[in-house]
């Protein structure tokens, strides 16, 4: 009788252990397929982001900012008083240094630094006690990544293509991202978009 009971006791643990062991493996299996598919959602995502770029699918000022000007680099915040670009972007290929004499934000600014990279032209303020002004940079030259507006593409395009609100000065197209961190302004000769101007706003 005792040998019995032991080998019952013997039974109902190796059925239990069965029964916890597959617990434990539909619990994996069900931890493995909401992984699988936080990933799908993922890529779903990252693919859209992509499609968005490759069949030309922007529509508006902010996304063509963030996706081709910025080339998808959301991140990127350049510091007023500090010079950050080095930092950002490595040696620029060459640093002009201009004497000026202005007035800009209530100071007197005496310098204008430019650092030239293969794709923007960065801009420094140096003003009369020597604190230095990031204001933005500008496009002069035909870029790759640009595929829904580039330099040498007309007036008629740029009005058709973005359905943002837009400022119209003379030979100046002004668009403002959202939110608004700056303002880009295409500037035209003859209907054709000869630059690009990235000024990042005091807000």
């Amino acid at each position: 009788m005792n040998k019995l009971y032991k080998l019952l006791v013997l039974l109902c643990l190796f059925i239990g252990c069965l029964q916890n062991e597959k617990k434990d493996t539909i619990e994996i299996q069900k931890f493995s397929e909401n992984i699988n598919e936080e990933m799908a959602i993922e890529l779903q995502i990252n693919n859209i982001f992509l499609e968005k770029i490759i069949q030309n699918k922007v529509t508006n000022i902010t996304d063509f900012f963030f996706i081709e000007i910025m080339n998808g680099n959301k991140d990127l915040t350049f510091h007023r008083d500090e010079y950050k670009i080095i930092e950002h972007f490595g040696e620029p290929l060459k640093v002009n240094i201009q004497p000026v004499s202005f007035n800009f934000s209530g100071g007197k600014v005496v310098e204008l630094h430019e650092y030239i990279y293969d794709d923007f032209v960065h801009y420094y303020y140096i003003f009369e006690n020597e604190s230095i002004f990031y204001n933005g940079f500008i496009i002069e030259n035909g870029l790759e990544r640009l595929k829904t507006i580039n330099i040498g593409d007309t007036l008629d395009k740029l009005l058709s293509t973005f359905s943002d609100k837009y400022y119209l000065q003379e030979n100046i197209i002004i668009y403002y991202t959202d939110p608004v961190i700056c303002e880009i302004r295409f500037i035209f000769k003859d209907e054709i978009i000869n630059k690009i101007f990235v000024n990042y706003l005091l807000i």
